[in-house]
C-alpha cells in the first residue's frame, strides 16, 4: 500500500501514451488494430491502483474506440454475409 508511488504513475503514463497512439478515428485495418490490442492488453495489466489513477478520458477513449473497431468489423462482416447471401435466424 502507501502513497502512489512513481512506478505507478509511470505504468499509467505507458498505457496512455499507447491510447494515444490509437487512430481517432478508429480504422479497421492491421496497424490499427494491434495499437489498440497493445493498449488494450496494457491496461489490463495495470493493477487496480494504477487504474484508479488513470484519468477518466483515456478509459473512455480506449472504450469508444473499441466500440468503433468492433462496429466497422460487424459492418463489414455484415456485408460479406450480405454478399454471400446466406440467412441467418438468430
Amino acid at each position: 500500500g502507501g502513497a502512489v508511488g512513481g512506478e505507478d504513475q509511470a505504468a499509467v503514463d505507458r498505457v496512455i501514451e499507447k491510447i494515444n497512439a490509437i487512430p481517432s478515428p478508429m480504422k479497421n485495418d492491421k496497424d490499427a488494430q494491434k495499437k489498440l490490442t497493445d493498449a488494450r492488453d496494457a491496461y489490463d495489466k495495470l493493477t487496480e491502483t494504477q487504474k484508479a489513477i488513470m484519468p477518466e478520458t483515456y478509459k473512455k477513449k480506449l472504450e469508444d474506440a473499441e466500440k468503433e473497431y468492433n462496429e466497422l468489423v460487424s459492418a463489414e462482416v455484415k456485408e460479406k454475409i450480405d454478399a454471400i447471401g446466406t440467412e441467418c435466424h438468430g
